[in-house]
């Protein structure tokens, strides 16, 4: 996994508060 995306981090908080 690449932390160099600003969109991923994105998705992973989002992903991350819905888990």
């Amino acid at each position: 996994m690449k932390r160099n995306s600003r969109g991923f981090t994105l998705i992973e908080v989002l992903m991350r508060l819905r888990l």
